[in-house]
Formats: structure tokens, sequence, C-alpha cells
């Protein structure tokens, strides 16, 4: 048997339920200390499209919020 990425979520949510995820589509609102990691784990769920929206810039006092987020 092999393992797929989304191996996991089939045995939960079954083979329907995965492709449900991976034909949806999401908007998020904010994308800082919370936003970025709802972000992340809709990725990782295998959900098929994100829309972002948030106009914030990055600086120093956000840097340690956000994933994927370095020193420079």
């Amino acid at each position: 048997m092999s393992v797929t990425r989304f191996d996991r979520n089939i045995r939960f949510f079954g083979e329907e339920g995965q492709e449900r995820l991976r034909n949806t589509s999401a908007a998020l609102v904010g994308a800082g200390g919370l936003g970025s990691h709802v972000i992340q784990q809709l990725c990782l769920l295998g959900v098929g499209g994100l829309s972002i929206i948030d106009d914030d810039l990055v600086d120093d006092t956000s840097r340690n919020r956000l994933v994927g987020a370095g020193p420079s």
C-alpha cells in the first residue's frame, strides 16, 4: 500500500471528503499572528484555493508571530 500526502485525511474524511476539500476555496481576511497559522493549516489540509486579504506590512515587531517570516 502506498502512502499519499493526504493519507490520514482520507482515512478520516474518505476519498470523497478529500476531493471536496481539494475543490474548496476559502477567503481569509488578515494574515497576521493567527491568520498565518490558519492559512498554513488550510494548505496542509488540502484546501484547493485561498484568497488572502491583508494590507498590513511585516515589520520587526511582528516577525515572531508570522508563519514563514524570517529575520530578513
